[in-house]
């Protein structure tokens, strides 16, 4: 073989060479891609099967205390709260308030997302204000939401992405965990037979104490169009940005706080992030 064909032969398996090194290079690149895209738009990013509990104060006065519990189980997300008064407050307000709202995960060609189907508020035995509320996505179009309050049924749909006010906290902790530089953002919301805008905002990085230790944590201001009500509500990055304090005023008055007190996530469950129990008590 001459030099030429030597030279030649070289040159081939170089550029061979480089060939299979892009190749791969771009195939990892684009698994990447790939990978990082079903992430952040699966919906998979979600706070993991927790516990928590607060402590209620309306003007400065202790009235209550709220058990959280966030479970799953297959495809399906269940998320209950339970109100109990407490002190002076439990001598007018006798039975528990319990929100359960059902989630689920659906999948589509090009995702997985999550989807509300029912919410309901139990106040009492034939209390007017106990509500329900169904969601139907069998139309690709819009959501059909049917509900009862105050002994009255009604019917509404809606073209985007509908919630339950109860799943506010998650929602918004869903968010966050898919993208914790989100600074706004609004929600639509369902409650009482309507449809309103949720806007959350970040209003500054702060500093709290819970349990003997001090958390960075986000404090968001969330605003209901068309209301003279206002709730701020400070979120912990450690906790799965779930609420560490959330504070209601209204007409520029502080109306409603709510402390955490308890905090602690379920063991071996599918959307767990911390295999080991994490609990903290004031």
């Amino acid at each position: 073989m001459d030099r030429q064909s030597v030279n030649t032969l070289k040159i081939r398996k170089i550029n061979l060479f480089f060939c299979n090194q892009y190749y791969m290079l771009l195939v990892l690149v684009t698994f990447l891609l790939t990978s990082a895209h079903a992430n952040s738009s699966d919906g998979l990013t979600f706070p993991p099967s927790h516990q928590s509990s607060y402590s209620i104060e309306k003007y400065g006065t202790h009235v209550g205390d709220m058990h959280n519990e966030l479970s799953s189980q297959n495809n399906q997300l269940t998320y209950i709260s339970q109100t109990k008064a407490a002190g002076f407050a439990s001598l007018f307000v006798k039975n528990d308030f319990i929100e359960t709202s059902i989630l689920s995960w659906f999948q589509s060609e090009k995702a997985r997302t999550l989807q509300q189907q029912s919410y309901q508020l139990f106040r009492g035995k034939r209390h007017k204000k106990n509500q329900s509320i169904s969601f139907d996505w069998s139309d690709a179009a819009a959501i059909k939401i049917t509900g009862n309050y105050k002994n009255s049924t009604y019917d509404i749909s809606s073209e985007k992405t509908v919630w339950g006010r109860h799943l506010i906290p998650l929602i918004m902790s869903k968010e966050l965990l898919t993208n914790n530089n989100i600074s706004s953002n609004t929600f639509h919301i369902t409650d009482k037979g309507g449809l309103q805008n949720y806007t959350y905002t970040l209003e500054k990085h702060e500093t709290m104490e819970f349990s003997g230790k001090t958390y960075p944590v986000l404090k968001f201001s969330i605003k209901r169009e068309n209301s003279n009500r206002m709730s701020y509500i400070w979120l912990s990055g450690a906790h799965h940005y779930l609420p560490l304090k959330i504070e209601q005023y209204k007409d520029g008055d502080l109306n409603v706080s709510m402390l955490m007190t308890r905090f602690r996530i379920a063991e071996k469950t599918k959307h767990v992030i911390h295999e080991e129990e994490v609990e903290y008590d004031d």
